[in-house]
């Protein structure tokens, strides 16, 4: 188990994904089964090719499977991704909005006084 760890720590080094939100330990599951699936794909399309034979039913299957699952896992993985960047960029703007406002308030009270 220690080498699993060890290994998706390095995976995680290697391919890193920008996100303006902190990755969730959902997203980063996610992320990690798309970058497993895509290996394992890559595997069988390479192990098909150094056979040069004839592609038996069950490789075809195999990778149609991985594909497929990938396809659709990746488009879910990026939608769920920027649906969390956007929710958090927009509570920055918000927080940001609300400070800017209360720094604005304090000017036009110390302007009043002052005058």
């Amino acid at each position: 188990m220690a080498v699993l760890d060890k290994l998706w720590k390095q995976v995680d080094n290697a391919i890193p994904v920008p996100m303006a939100a902190p990755e969730t330990p959902q997203l980063k599951a996610q992320r990690h089964r798309l970058i497993a699936a895509s290996v394992v794909l890559a595997w069988l399309c390479l192990a098909v090719l150094a056979s040069r034979g004839p592609v038996v039913k069950v490789e075809a299957l195999l990778i149609v499977g991985f594909l497929v699952f990938v396809v659709l896992e990746g488009a879910i993985w990026a939608r769920r991704k920027n649906a969390a960047d956007d929710a958090y960029l927009d509570e920055l703007c918000r927080r940001d909005r609300e400070d800017r406002d209360e720094l604005c308030a304090r000017e036009e009270g110390n302007h009043s006084e002052a005058a």
